[in-house]
């Protein structure tokens, strides 16, 4: 918290080594927070022949299962210049893989030829910020935060409601479009901060 990888289109990747060498069982989940400079594209975090997050335009969701690749493409254009949250997801047992973006499902896809469904390890390094296998071209130009592998299948909930509110009869609060109010007082602060700083 307070720094991000940095990452140029050329250089700039973190290696992590000796991951364990056995799968998860039932499931696992690859997320982690991006900001594109320029355009959305690059390999986001890639454990050769377990999973990856690639990115062409939308996310490209690749998982090893029954030995073999399988790839779910995205349907939504990822943002540029804002950090953005991404997720995919394999639950073994419905076989589904699932991307999210913001939170907000975006494809859930049963990829064709699965058979038992067995997740692979992968090779034993995991790479943040390329591919492992040929980083030319494949590097993200932006900034990466929060990486995060799980060994379940998440689901995710949008961060904000999608539907407002109604404001309860039996409440003191005043509309005002132009400051946020509080229990306690106006947030004087700017918009866009995760740290609610309320000043009475």
């Amino acid at each position: 918290f307070g720094g991000a990888l940095s990452c140029n289109a050329v250089g700039g990747w973190i290696d992590v080594p000796d991951c364990p060498s056995t799968a998860p069982e039932s499931g696992i989940t690859v997320e982690c927070w991006v900001k594109f400079r320029e355009q959305a594209g690059g390999d986001i975090i890639c454990r050769n022949s377990g999973y990856m997050i690639r990115i062409s335009g939308t996310v490209q969701a690749h998982f090893g299962i029954d030995g073999s690749w399988r790839r779910v493409a995205g349907a939504t254009a990822v943002p540029v210049g804002r950090w953005t949250h991404l997720a995919i997801t394999y639950d073994r047992e419905s076989k589904e893989i699932r991307i999210y973006i913001d939170g907000k499902l975006d494809v859930a896809r049963v990829p064709s030829e699965i058979t038992a469904g067995q997740l692979d390890a992968g090779a034993s390094v995991l790479r943040i910020g390329s591919n492992t296998w040929s980083a030319s071209g494949a590097v993200l130009d932006g900034k990466l935060d929060e990486v995060r592998v799980s060994s379940v299948a998440r689901t995710y909930q949008p961060l904000y409601p999608t539907v407002a509110e109604p404001v309860p009869k039996d409440t003191n609060l005043v509309a005002n479009p132009s400051f946020e109010s509080g229990m306690y007082g106006w947030r004087i602060t700017r918009e866009g901060t995760g740290r609610l700083l309320w000043h009475v």
